[in-house]
């Protein structure tokens, strides 16, 4: 009797423990062994004449009354804002963040692969009007910054070493931008582009007389790469 009952016992423990075992714990599901790609980095959307913005009358005097005495990154916010206020576009007020609030675009070139954009910074000392080649690779690129100038190749030009036997502190400054059909675009064979565009060499200032003009040619391959440039000319005296 005591055997059958030590029996019934054990089955009725085995019973119970099954049961907890697959019914009260659901079954975990494997992980995925092949996760989805990172989401990738946003590109900038293209810059195009919706970008251009012509300002109110008195947008310059109410900028400068909500701005003038602030500094830096703030400075620069305000201008923002401040053309938001005005009645400026989001795609004007997103070229002006692209620029590091720095100014607007006043005009716009579409040029094929690449394009150009003539964009004013009003509160600059200097050089007021710059131009910029957009929506190539890189996205933007301003062509008066002139450490993007192939400073081999000008050490190698004899116009150049002549100049600064001369000029010893010959620097190069951008020519007028105020002219919206310089610099020129010309189409090259296998589809890239060229844009040539003009600068002045100064007497070692902003200020000081010019002694020679340059032209320097701003290349693209099809797919809109910058390729670098290539000094097309250097003329002593001022043109």
């Amino acid at each position: 009797m005591r055997q059958v009952f030590l029996s019934v016992l054990v089955c009725a423990s085995l019973s119970a423990e099954l049961a907890a075992g697959t019914g009260s714990t659901p079954p975990v599901a494997a992980p995925d062994p092949t996760p989805g790609p990172a989401p990738s980095a946003a590109e900038p959307a293209p810059i195009g004449p919706e970008s251009v913005w012509n300002p109110p009358a008195d947008f310059n005097e109410k900028f400068r009354a909500a701005c003038a005495r602030l500094e830096g990154s703030v400075f620069s916010d305000c201008f923002v804002a401040q053309m938001a206020k005005a009645g400026a576009p989001p795609p004007a007020v997103a070229f002006a963040r692209r620029v590091n609030g720095m100014g607007f675009a006043r005009t716009f070139h579409d040029a094929g692969r690449v394009d150009l954009v003539w964009a004013e910074y009003p509160y600059r000392a200097n050089e007021n009007r710059v131009c910029l080649i957009v929506n190539g690779d890189p996205p933007l690129l301003d062509i008066d910054d002139v450490s993007r100038i192939d400073q081999a190749e000008l050490a190698r030009n004899p116009i150049w070493a002549s100049l600064l036997q001369r000029h010893p502190k010959a620097a190069i400054f951008p020519a007028n931008r105020e002219d919206t059909t310089r610099p020129g675009v010309q189409r090259i064979a296998g589809g890239g582009t060229t844009f040539t565009a003009g600068y002045e060499v100064h007497d070692g200032c902003h200020a000081c007389a010019v002694i020679a003009t340059m032209r320097v040619l701003w290349r693209f391959d099809a797919a809109g790469r910058f390729l670098g440039t290539e000094i097309k000319s250097i003329r002593r005296g001022r043109r």
